[in-house]
Formats: structure tokens, C-alpha cells, sequence
């Protein structure tokens, strides 16, 4: 089951990709670091089979240059942190029928295949 997303922390031009984060690193322990040297508003950690990372939310674009500055290439967080600006979820800029989404047609919800038509 697919966790639920929750609402964005704020704007995306001051969001921070991290990767290659400590397997079992914490979000506190990412808050602690970074705000070292600049203000954090939230983190939201992540993981997959191949990587754990976070995005870190700051309030202005100097904090969150700072932080990628100290961050990128360092083992403050990890064996070797890439720190880059986030980029927009290339899945929700797919057109609907790529993206596999569900739709509610009569009080059921069903699949849209590749033509955009609910499947019945």
C-alpha cells in the first residue's frame, strides 16, 4: 500500500534533495546538522531499495544555498551526500492516462488505461 502524501512544506525553490543519506539516520538527526548553519523548516525522509534520503524545506534561498554548500560531497549525513536543489515530481506532470491514477465512476473506482477511459 502507498503511503499517502502529505501537503507540501512550502515553496519547491527552497527544497533541498539529499542523498545517499545514513540507512538509519533520523529526521531529528538531519534537523540537528543542518541547522548548524541554517534554518530548517521541515525534513521529510525517505527511502528505497537503493538509497535514503531527505528533503529538507527551508524558509529563504540563502539558508538553503548554505546548506547545500556544507552538505554536497560531505559525510555529515552519510559515506558521501549529494545535495541538490529538488526538482518537480516528474509523475504528477505525466498526462493522467500515463500516470496509472485510479478514477471514481459511479461510486467505484477503476483504472484509466493508456487512452485516458476508465476500465470497466
Amino acid at each position: 500500500m502507498e503511503r499517502e502524501r502529505e501537503p507540501s512544506p512550502g515553496p519547491l525553490r527552497y527544497r533541498l534533495w539529499c542523498g545517499g543519506l545514513h540507512k538509519d539516520i533520523t529526521e531529528d538527526e538531519i534537523i540537528r546538522e543542518v541547522e548548524r548553519f541554517a534554518e530548517v523548516k521541515k525534513v521529510m525522509l525517505r527511502s528505497s531499495p537503493k538509497d535514503t534520503f531527505a528533503f529538507i524545506q527551508f524558509t529563504n534561498q540563502k539558508d538553503m544555498d548554505k546548506a547545500q554548500e556544507a552538505l554536497d560531497q560531505s559525510a555529515a549525513l552519510g559515506e558521501r551526500v549529494c545535495a541538490q536543489p529538488a526538482t518537480a515530481d516528474k509523475k504528477k506532470s505525466l498526462p493522467v492516462q500515463e500516470q496509472g491514477v485510479a478514477v471514481l465512476v459511479s461510486n467505484t473506482t477503476r483504472p484509466i488505461n493508456r487512452h485516458g477511459s476508465a476500465v470497466v
